[in-house]
């Protein structure tokens, strides 16, 4: 009986260690996001913890946030759906101890955000997320998973420009305003805030940014000089402005310049001259293997390549170009989004134009640079549907995959095969530059479900 009686108040004080360990949590959303649950607690003891969550009423999608060390705790959830009641525990890492369990809910998405209609979606067809920008009239990122749902939201405080890319870091980079680059992460700090102005670099910046292997931000840029303009229906002494390539360092430093100025004279191009826009518009930029830089100029239906040493054109792609296909049914028109997909091959949106040509297509290249031939590889002509002759991106998702976002007042987000049928859609109320497919953003932030998960009913 004194045995008995032993284990039992050896029972009752573990349990008492155990349960008073840590102090009530309490939540809140990180400013006011839905999605971003914050949960802030204490510990006794200076401790690493982590949260395990999952959703109610499907254990089986667990994650565990990355652990806090120290005695006072906040920890931010992510990846989480809306209107969504997810159960929670505390895990002291020291000795594999869980809490009590909590619950919270989440809301809506706020209404503004973005509105996402779900067409056709087919959970098989991808593992990973897809993120697309409203650019007006107040910014904000979006992440929707495999099942259309918006699962992640970033707001800005003003709209903010069109371009932005996804990062090595699992951060976003944006052109902000014509005169600001900036980083931030998923947690909606900022990274890096880039302000030309300030940094007296006279610079707009537009349609483009990324970071290049070295960690230097590539955008596109543009320079003026006065011509006479007169031929072309404009003035003796007119400013003509032209795109071109800028490299700056993180903290504002020219690392190379090129502009179509360098290498043309708009008196001799037989090319378009628009006065009333950047001259060749261009609108993206690749680097190839060998560290050279491809510009997308969409007034000319080219893709250029230019040696990062010199400032030469190697070639120019596309019809009239010093490199184009055999078949001229494979000429591009008004092209957006070129980069190299997962093949090596140079891959685009080609949009097409209403009097030329009305459907856009997903096209890519094989381009042999030492026998100067080019040969088509991704041919996909797109239902009408799903054309428009502005903006709009393609990318190789897997082996006859591909993410498709066409824009025109709202955006249309596809993933088509190889014969241009659509296995999922949604369609979101606000346009989108591009779409992106990012098959891990929440790294940063999750880790692996401890083995206390394995014990939670299915």
């Amino acid at each position: 009986m004194r045995v008995h009686f032993i284990l039992l108040m050896l029972a009752l004080i573990a349990w008492a260690c155990q349960s008073s360990w840590y102090s009530e949590p309490e939540i809140t959303f990180l400013n006011g996001n839905v999605l971003l649950p914050q949960i802030r607690f204490s510990t006794t003891d200076s401790v690493s913890v982590c949260i395990e969550y999952w959703p109610v009423h499907n254990t089986r999608l667990k994650h565990a946030s990355k652990a806090s060390l120290g005695k006072y705790h906040e920890v931010i959830l992510v990846n989480l759906k809306p209107n969504t009641q997810y159960a929670y525990h505390l895990v002291n890492e020291r000795g594999q101890t869980t809490s009590e369990e909590y619950t919270f809910t989440t809301d809506s998405v706020p209404g503004h955000i973005v509105r996402v209609k779900k067409d056709i979606i087919d959970t098989t067809l991808f593992n990973g997320y897809i993120l697309i920008r409203r650019f007006f009239k107040q910014g904000a990122d979006v992440l929707l998973n495999q099942n259309g749902d918006i699962v992640w939201y970033h707001e800005y405080d003003t709209a903010v420009r069109r371009a932005f890319s996804w990062t090595n870091n699992n951060t976003i980079l944006s052109i902000y305003d014509s005169a600001r680059i900036m980083e931030t992460d998923l947690l909606g700090n900022v990274i890096l805030d880039l302000d030309l102005e300030k940094l007296g670099l006279p610079y707009k910046v537009h349609h483009e940014v990324f970071y290049d292997p070295a960690g230097n931000i590539v955008t596109i840029t543009h320079d003026s000089a006065r011509y006479d303009l007169r031929k072309f229906g404009g003035e003796r002494e007119q400013y003509l402005t032209a795109d071109g390539i800028l490299v700056l360092s993180r903290t504002g430093k020219i690392i190379w310049k090129w502009n179509l100025l360098q290498v043309e004279d708009p008196l001799q191009f037989k090319g378009k001259i628009n006065l009333h826009e950047n001259w060749g518009h261009a609108n993206s930029i690749a680097l190839d293997a060998d560290g050279n830089y491809l510009i997308s100029f969409r007034d000319f239906n080219q893709v250029w390549k230019i040696d990062k040493n010199t400032g030469e054109v190697i070639w120019k792609f596309g019809e009239g170009g010093t490199l184009r296909p055999s078949d001229p049914q494979y000429n591009f028109i008004r092209q957006h989004s070129i980069h190299f997909n997962p093949r090596g091959e140079l891959m685009m949106f080609d949009n097409g134009e209403l009097k030329a040509r009305p459907n856009s297509r997903v096209l890519s290249f094989q381009i042999n640079e030492r026998e100067h031939t080019v040969t088509p590889a991704i041919y996909i002509e797109l239902p009408r549907a799903l054309s428009s002759y502005r903006m709009c991106s393609a990318e190789m998702i897997g082996e006859g995959r591909y993410l498709v976002c066409t824009t025109r007042k709202d955006a249309t987000v596809t993933v088509v095969n190889d014969s241009g049928q659509i296995l999922w859609k949604i369609t979101a109320d606000n346009a989108s530059y591009r779409a992106y497919f990012i098959k891990n953003p929440f790294k940063n932030y999750i880790q692996a479900a401890t083995r206390s998960l394995a014990t939670l009913p299915d």
